[in-house]
């Protein structure tokens, strides 16, 4: 079989796999075997680093991971979540079972403010539209388009707007567990 070395350094100093022979496939040094998952994983643990002797790899064992393309998501209808104001839609959730990342969005028309508690790690950012973010302490922010939150997990969030607000969202919970 085709065979791969994997070298700790190369001369300009960067990590990167060399082929021993013909290689119809170059993935760059982070390319691991599924053969050799468990062997690199060991490696790491016992050294803290990936700093090891020569280690070969083998091109059959190579799996490629496909990317998953949602495509644009800003103009789909979003189902009511809460109230009669509140819309969220899960678009995107890792294959993490341990740690499920999930993606979307979350949209507010003006109407009843929306207070949400946090069972979960979450970033969002504003897309849209304008907010009022309130936290449990009384601090408001008045979030606009490009602004940046992180919401910890326990979090008591109040999410309030005088038109409408638009936010993508990145949290550490599975499908549908908003």
């Amino acid at each position: 079989p085709e065979q791969h070395v994997f070298s700790t350094s190369n001369e300009s100093g960067k990590r990167s796999p060399i082929p021993t022979g013909e290689s119809k496939y170059n993935f760059g040094w982070l390319t691991v075997g599924l053969a050799k998952v468990a062997e690199f994983d060991a490696l790491f643990h016992k050294c803290g680093t990936w700093t090891t002797p020569e280690i070969p790899l083998y091109e059959e064992n190579f799996a490629m991971i496909k990317m998953n393309h949602v495509g644009k998501i800003t103009d789909t209808e979003l189902p009511l979540f809460a109230g009669d104001n509140a819309y969220l839609k899960d678009f995107a959730v890792s294959n993490d079972e341990q740690a499920p990342i999930t993606a979307g969005l979350f949209r507010l028309e003006a109407g009843e403010p929306i207070t949400y508690t946090y069972t979960y790690e979450e970033m969002k950012l504003i897309i849209d539209g304008e907010f009022q973010i309130t936290d449990e302490s009384g601090e408001t922010v008045t979030a606009r388009t490009g602004d940046l939150f992180y919401f910890p997990k326990g979090s008591v969030i109040t999410f309030t707007t005088d038109t409408f607000g638009l936010g993508y969202f990145c949290g550490q919970r599975g499908a549908d567990e908003a």
